[in-house]
């Protein structure tokens, strides 16, 4: 009886421990399973995180990029702004110039105005005398043409009497001298020069 006591609690042992490594078996295939789903589940992500950092590693070195071209243009920007700064100094420096020049300038212009208003009054003035003394010429040339028939006339009437009483002229050697306001002045003449009784000096 002891026996068959102690083999039927071997069988339900046995039989247990067979079902306990089922169940752990069992057990273990699920936590297998499960690990190596963990397993890739994390490879993905580590895949997955592996080209991220690529990728932020490409956005990292793009934008490295943009800012040592951002530095160059600031650089080149820096230095436009010292050559304006300086352009736009000398360009100040040369309007002042300029403007110096543009008072000077319209100094002289107004001193070559004042020259010219001067010196169109003094074309007026001459141009006044000028017509006056043409007036006064033509006037003394009227008077030594009409004072010239004048004289000749006399001379030949003078001749024309002298000729009838046989008294010889003396009047050969006289010349008449008329000024510019038309008087009439008989002056004699050398006689070592030809007589000119009809010459006129105005």
């Amino acid at each position: 009886m002891k026996t068959q006591l102690g083999i039927v609690i071997l069988i339900v042992v046995c039989v247990g421990l067979v079902i306990a490594l089922i169940v752990g078996k069992k057990q273990a295939d699920t936590q297998r399973k499960k690990d190596a789903d963990t397993i890739l589940n994390f490879s993905n992500q580590l895949t997955t995180a592996s080209a991220s950092i690529d990728e932020l590693r490409q956005i990292n070195l793009a934008l490295t990029n943009d800012l040592d071209a951002t530095r160059q243009a600031l650089v080149t920007f820096s230095n436009q702004y010292v050559s304006t700064s300086a352009l736009l100094s000398n360009t100040k420096t040369t309007l002042e110039t300029v403007q110096d020049q543009n008072v000077d300038l319209k100094a002289q212009n107004q001193m070559l105005d004042q020259r010219a208003s001067g010196m169109s009054n003094t074309i007026a003035n001459l141009s006044a005398q000028i017509t006056e003394t043409q007036i006064k010429l033509v006037k003394s040339e009227t008077n030594n043409a009409f004072l010239q028939d004048g004289l000749k006339q006399q001379m030949a009437k003078r001749a024309e009497l002298e000729r009838r009483f046989h008294i010889r002229p003396s009047g050969d050697n006289l010349s008449v001298e008329v000024s510019s306001e038309g008087s009439v002045k008989i002056v004699p003449t050398p006689t070592n020069m030809p007589a000119s009784a009809n010459s006129l000096y105005p």
